[in-house]
């Protein structure tokens, strides 16, 4: 055996064994430096890669949880407010950025002012193209008041406003002596031209085209309008103007009110407009406008013009003509007494369609009684109209 035959008995080992043991221990004894680096090579490189791994691992719970955060609804009772509502007759709308124009631009779009489209007591309106091809109706003002400080003021304040019912200001001209106001182009007019024609022919007479139920939404659409401009929308503006030749309709027939503003670019803020008595000429000036003895202006005072105005659409749609030879009392006190029976006169409509005349009635009989007091705000004349006319009663009173 191999401890029998080569056995070394200082060591008590084999010879054998004796050889292997050495020939080991001298290898391993050459490479004991090379073998530490490396393990200290695989130490530091495991643990460079564990605290990597460790960072990519915290990186990812923070943008997951920043994702969930960002999805996770609002809890209940958070003060977080909801997103706000918008009807879909009155889409969002963002006022337009104004654009100053010099007095040779204004001629150039206007062809030197060669097609008229309206003149009144503020100034004369002609239309016009935009260099993109958009088509303008260019506002001449005459006899405006205040400075040019004063007036890009007020052009400022009217360039803010933005509503579907009113027509958007797109630009001005304030150049010596040319001031002007550029307006969107409104291709179907005024509703004077559409309500109050004096025509009677069946082709040409345009009141035939306006239905009953158009010309209520057109009636809720200029409320809306008057309603953002007295406060709802900021604006804080009285009209002073509201006559059917300032309602304008778009290609829809949507109403859209004009003039917004002009009054105080040309009369000045709380101007004084003495025209005769308070239903002299045309009749749609409050009281208050006509003389100041009547009390001062305020918004009630387009409250006024809108009552007469939608008695005279309605008026006007049945082509009733009221006069000394036919009766000594307005067409609006005939209305008051009389409400159940012209209604009822109403042939070939629905009773939903009698409803929205007789809305239309109460709502203008209470915007005209003879106590400004008495006449109802724009947002209470809203909330009528919007009501079911079983609900609506006739004023106290009218005259």
């Amino acid at each position: 055996m191999l401890w029998s035959r080569s056995y070394d008995k200082d060591t008590g080992f084999s010879v054998k064994l004796q050889g292997i043991l050495q020939n080991r221990n001298n290898h391993t004894g050459g490479g004991t430096s090379s073998d530490k680096k490396r393990r200290i090579y695989i130490t530091v490189g495991a643990a460079v890669a564990g605290v990597l791994l460790l960072f990519l691992l915290i990186c990812t719970c923070f943008l997951c949880h920043k994702k969930y955060r960002s999805t996770k609804p609002p809890e209940e009772g958070s003060k977080t407010p909801p997103a706000p509502k918008t009807e879909p007759s009155q889409p969002k709308q963002r006022p337009q950025r104004l654009r100053r124009y010099t007095d040779s631009e204004v001629e150039r779009m206007t062809k030197s002012y060669a097609h008229k489209l309206g003149h009144g007591s503020n100034g004369d309106v002609y239309r016009g193209n935009l260099r993109d091809g958009r088509q303008v109706a260019v506002k001449v003002l005459k006899n405006s008041t205040g400075d040019d400080k004063e007036f890009m003021g007020d052009v400022t304040s009217i360039g803010r406003i933005s509503h579907v019912n009113v027509v958007p200001l797109l630009g001005f001209c304030l150049h010596s002596p040319t001031r002007a106001l550029i307006y969107e182009y409104m291709p179907n007019g005024s509703l004077e031209s559409y309500a109050f024609s004096n025509n009677d022919s069946v082709e040409e007479n345009y009141s035939l085209w306006l239905y009953w139920e158009k010309l209520f939404d057109i009636a809720v659409g200029v409320a809306r309008g008057l309603e953002y401009l007295h406060g709802q929308g900021n604006a804080n503006i009285v009209h002073l103007n509201v006559r059917p030749g300032n309602i304008l309709l778009d290609k829809e027939l949507c109403p859209k009110i004009s003039d917004v503003g002009v009054t105080n670019l040309c009369h000045g803020k709380g101007s004084k407009r003495f025209t005769g008595d308070a239903r002299g000429r045309d009749g749609y000036d409050a009281p208050e406008v006509v003389s100041r003895k009547f009390g001062a202006i305020s918004s009630k005072s387009d409250v006024y013009s809108y009552g007469v105005m939608v008695l005279e659409m309605v008026r006007a749609k049945r082509n009733i003509s009221v006069g000394a030879d036919t009766t000594s009392k307005y067409f609006a006190q005939w209305l008051y007494e009389h409400l159940d029976q012209f209604c009822n006169s109403i042939s070939d409509v629905s009773s939903e369609t009698r409803d929205l005349v007789k809305k239309m009635i109460i709502v203008g009989l209470w915007c005209i009684q003879t106590a400004q007091t008495n006449w109802p705000s724009m947002s209470r004349v809203v909330e009528m109209l919007e009501s079911s006319s079983i609900d609506l009663e006739l004023p106290v009173r009218i005259s």
